[in-house]
């Protein structure tokens, strides 16, 4: 897992690797939030393209939704998830259906991270 912080355009990246388990989320959400350069509110993107997630349950994909309630004032108002398989795209959907009633965010997922950057870019907010 790797967290990177670009300053100049306001964007973290949390590289989640290949991770499988709602422990290994979880553990990236709160690298992100511990990152020295990181600030509170910031536009991230986390980048699933290599993550196996076919192991995860509804339940689990609550759980992660659950974690974040408390971390709200700190984490991002808009976030991009960037998958790599057509499942782990379905169970991002899943989880922003779930995430969206308990820890509301805007939330949109891309194939590349490229895209998912652009399109902050192209979105700023004031």
């Amino acid at each position: 897992m790797d967290v990177e912080i670009d300053l100049e355009s306001a964007i973290a990246l949390v590289d989640v690797g290949e991770a499988s388990s709602t422990t290994e989320i979880i553990n990236a959400i709160e690298a992100l939030l511990a990152h020295p350069d990181y600030v509170d509110g910031m536009d991230s993107i986390f980048d699933y393209s290599r993550c196996d997630f076919s192991k995860l349950s509804a339940e689990n994909l609550k759980s992660v939704a659950h974690f974040l309630v408390p971390h709200l004032p700190r984490l991002a108002k808009r976030i991009n998830l960037v998958v790599g398989r057509d499942l782990e795209y379905g169970l991002a959907r899943m989880y922003g259906v779930y995430a969206e009633d308990i820890a509301p965010r805007e939330r949109h997922i891309f194939r590349d991270i490229g895209s998912a950057r652009e399109w902050f870019l192209s979105n700023k907010q004031a």
